[in-house]
């Protein structure tokens, strides 16, 4: 478990990074492999410098996440990286963006081949996302939230194009005692 921040903002952290907001980071990014059960018996390293392996661990959670994938942890990855699912962004008719784009390759994944993938929540994703949520029994309300990015991020574990980051995590093993 990681002891609450008691700051107000974390600092927007990237490559070359050093120092205790580093760690804290590190140590948040193996609390959130962890809680999303991701890469199981492993961690990364929390040495305190944000170097290439952490930048990829970073960039693989953006991935899943569907945020900008740009190895920067700003307010948006470090939402993510806190808060799970909770602090991904809201997604309903008239968003635009990354998550939209992530969205709409899952719902496309999920045999909406009809669907464009262009970034733009319009009818077409809204119909398609009420449909994928019923199959996975939500509430078909056409709005992407917590409950409705779980399954969506899950899809995007070990797929295309999040899981080319994985193999570049230097992860150590952690052993159970």
């Amino acid at each position: 478990m990681i002891a609450s921040s008691t700051r107000v903002q974390e600092p927007t952290l990237a490559i070359g990074a050093q120092g205790d907001d580093v760690r804290f980071l590190q140590s948040y990014i193996n609390y959130r492999f962890e809680q999303l059960s991701l890469l199981s018996g492993t961690q990364i390293r929390v040495d305190g410098y944000f170097g290439p392996k952490t930048r990829n661990a970073a960039k693989y959670l953006q991935c899943i996440g569907g945020l900008r994938v740009d190895g920067r942890v700003g307010p948006q990855t470090w939402r993510f990286i806190k808060d799970g699912y909770a602090g991904l962004p809201v997604l309903r008719r008239g968003s635009q963006g990354n998550g939209v784009h992530a969205v709409q390759l899952m719902l496309k994944r999920l045999q909406f081949s009809e669907l464009i993938t262009d970034g733009v929540f319009g009818e077409q994703t809204e119909r398609a996302l009420k449909t994928m949520q019923q199959r996975f029994g939500l509430v078909p309300d056409g709005i992407v939230g917590p409950n409705t990015w779980k399954p969506i991020a899950e899809a995007r574990f070990f797929s295309q194009p999040c899981a080319a980051y994985v193999e570049h995590i230097d992860f150590q093993n952690v052993s159970e005692e």
